[in-house]
C-alpha cells in the first residue's frame, strides 16, 4: 500500500522507482514464504494423520 501511495503522490521531480522495486520484492518474498509455510503445514498434517480441519481439542 505504501508503494502505491508513493507512486501516486510523489513529487514530479522525484523518481520513486527504487522504493517501488523494494515494495515489489518484499511482496514477492512474503508470497513465497506464505506458500512454503502452507505446503509445510499440509505435509506435517499428513504425516501426523490429522484429517479434520477443526480437530484441535474438539471432543464433539
Amino acid at each position: 500500500m505504501a508503494a502505491l501511495y508513493i507512486r501516486i503522490f510523489h513529487a514530479k521531480n522525484d523518481d520513486p522507482a527504487g522504493f517501488i522495486a523494494v515494495g515489489i520484492v518484499a511482496t514477492f518474498i512474503s508470497i513465497v514464504i506464505a506458500t512454503a509455510v502452507a505446503v509445510f503445514e499440509k505435509l506435517l498434517k499428513r504425516k501426523m494423520g490429522v484429517t479434520e480441519q477443526w480437530s484441535y481439542g474438539h471432543k464433539g
